[in-house]
């Protein structure tokens, strides 16, 4: 059972979202994410791994900043991968140049929505 066409467009505004893209829909973005989202991941910071967490309040402020300066092409390459989808639940990959994203949807009212996103900057190379 394929349901990747259905899931791509709730991939395809996060995805967005994330590089404050002025073509991004904001709206659309937070349609995409279940207010009750988890999320959380690791970025470096002075050196040292430093873990961030989001609630759904957090992420949608994050988005109208996030990448103001530029520092990511809005061409910058971005890959998602779906794993697995079933009736009411899917998993994906969204890898781009700031890093990595695991992501978990749930369909509610017939309407793909992330939940949880798990996430780290590319690991650093071994010096």
């Amino acid at each position: 059972m394929q349901h990747w066409r259905e899931i791509s467009p709730s991939l395809r505004h996060t995805r967005h979202s994330y590089i404050s893209d002025p073509t991004c829909n904001r709206r659309q973005a937070s349609c995409s994410v279940h207010p009750d989202l988890a999320k959380r991941g690791f970025f470096i910071e002075h050196g040292q791994p430093t873990e961030s967490i989001m609630s759904f309040t957090q992420f949608l402020e994050h988005t109208k900043t996030y990448n103001k300066d530029g520092q990511f092409s809005p061409d910058a390459p971005k890959e998602i991968i779906i794993y697995e989808v079933l009736d009411h639940t899917a998993s994906a990959k969204l890898s781009a140049a700031w890093g990595i994203d695991y992501m978990h949807l749930v369909k509610y009212n017939d309407k793909w929505m992330i939940v949880h996103v798990l996430w780290q900057m590319h690991p650093q190379e071994a010096t």
